[in-house]
C-alpha cells in the first residue's frame, strides 16, 4: 500500500538505491523512510524523527489537496497561473518552476527535501535529506558527493566538492538516460547546486530538456548561467562534460 508508512533505522551503509551504495560519513541518527511516492534518506545530527514524520505526513497533505482542487497542478508540463495564494511551499513551487519554464510537480521531490529540512533545520546542525536522488543539505564543513552515471567514459569518475559555506542548498540531478522522473531530454545527467532544493530540481528538469546532443551543453549553460537561485550546473552528455558556477570537481 502507498500509504503505509516504513521506517528503518541504520547503523551503517544503506543497502538499496544506487546513489545511497557508496554514502560514508554517515550522521548520528540515520533512518530510511518509505511513505506514499517518497524513498527517502536522512542524516542528522540528532533523533528527530518525530519531527521527520510529521513534516513528510504534512506535506503530503498539503500537496494532495491541491491536486484534488486543482488536477491542472499535477499535469501541467509548462508554468501554471497562481490563481490563489496556497500555503508557502506551493506558492513557492508555482512561482519558481515558472522561472525555469516546467511545470509545479518538476520540483516535487526538492520540495519535500526543503519542507523537511526547514522543520528541522534548526534543531540540528547536520541534515541530509536525499529523495531519488535530490538532496537537501546543511553542513558546517566541506563534504564530496560523488556523482551517479551510466556513462562508460565517466562513471564513478565524477565527485564534486560542496563547501560547507554555501549550506544550506540544494543539490538535484536529471537524466534522459536513466531514472523514474520525465526528462524531454537526451542528457547522461544534469546537476544543478540551488540556493534551495526547489531551485535545483526544477532547473535540473529544464536543462535536462534542452539536451539533445553534446553540442547543446555550451548553449544550455548560457542560457541558464546566473539565473536567481542557482549556484552551479554541471553536464554530461556522451563525451562532452560542461560546468558553470560553484562546480569543484576533486578525486
Amino acid at each position: 500500500e502507498k500509504n503505509n508508512l516504513k521506517i528503518e533505522r541504520l547503523h551503517q551503509t544503506p543497502d538499496a538505491g544506487i546513489y545511497r551504495k557508496k554514502i560514508k560519513g554517515l550522521g548520528k541518527y540515520n533512518w530510511n523512510i518509505v511513505y506514499k511516492y517518497s524513498d527517502l534518506f536522512i542524516s542528522c545530527s540528532k533523533n528527530l524523527l518525530v519531527v521527520i514524520i510529521q513534516s513528510l505526513k504534512e506535506f503530503y497533505s498539503i500537496i494532495e489537496e491541491v491536486i484534488e482542487k486543482y488536477p491542472v497542478f499535477e499535469k501541467s508540463l509548462m508554468p501554471i497561473a497562481q490563481e490563489e495564494v496556497f500555503s508557502e511551499i506551493i506558492n513557492e513551487m508555482i512561482q519558481k518552476t515558472k522561472k525555469f519554464n516546467v511545470g509545479p510537480m518538476a520540483s516535487v521531490a526538492g520540495a519535500l527535501c526543503d519542507y523537511i529540512g526547514r522543520d528541522l533545520s534548526n534543531k540540528c546542525k547536520t541534515l541530509l535529506i536525499e529523495n531519488g536522488g535530490d538532496i537537501f543539505i546543511k553542513t558546517n564543513r566541506d563534504i564530496t558527493v560523488g556523482i551517479y552515471i551510466e556513462n562508460k567514459k565517466y562513471s564513478d569518475k565524477i565527485n564534486l566538492k560542496l563547501r560547507g559555506s554555501q549550506a544550506p542548498y540544494g543539490l538535484c540531478s536529471s537524466s534522459g538516460i536513466f531514472g523514474h522522473s520525465l526528462s524531454l531530454g537526451k542528457s547522461d545527467l544534469v546537476t544543478v547546486i540551488g540556493k534551495t532544493a526547489i531551485d535545483a530540481d526544477a532547473a535540473a528538469t529544464s536543462i535536462g530538456n534542452h539536451i539533445g546532443k553534446e553540442t547543446d551543453i555550451s548553449k544550455a549553460i548560457n542560457m541558464f548561467k546566473g539565473k536567481p537561485g542557482l549556484l552551479g550546473i554541471l553536464i554530461v552528455k556522451g563525451n562532452k562534460i560542461g560546468a558553470w558556477g560553484n562546480i569543484e570537481l576533486t578525486s
